[in-house]
């Protein structure tokens, strides 16, 4: 996966921000090639209730602001989790 730890500590904070502590980001698109180069940053947001389309703009705007990149549609089907997962592992691919 291509971000940093501060690209990946800046989404998950901003999206919680925004979508509620609760939420979970997911990664999709070129950004989990490591041999790609490029390229936007794909981000799905998902949260109970689920995020309102004011907010998905929100944050994707904020986003783009802080890390001074392209963020694509929300949306994703091959997407990884950009936090630890459920069971308290850490992330393989951000290590997170």
């Amino acid at each position: 996966m291509r971000l940093t730890e501060q690209q990946v500590s800046t989404i998950i904070g901003t999206a919680q921000a925004v979508a509620g502590a609760n939420s979970s980001v997911w990664l999709y698109g070129s950004r989990l090639d490591d041999l790609r180069r490029g390229g936007d940053i794909d981000l799905m947001v998902e949260s109970i209730p689920p995020v309102s389309l004011r907010h998905r703009a929100r944050i994707k705007i904020e986003l783009e602001a802080k890390l001074n990149r392209r963020v694509g549609p929300d949306g994703g089907y091959n997407r990884q989790p950009v936090h630890p997962d459920s069971h308290g592992r850490r992330c393989p691919p951000c290590g997170g």
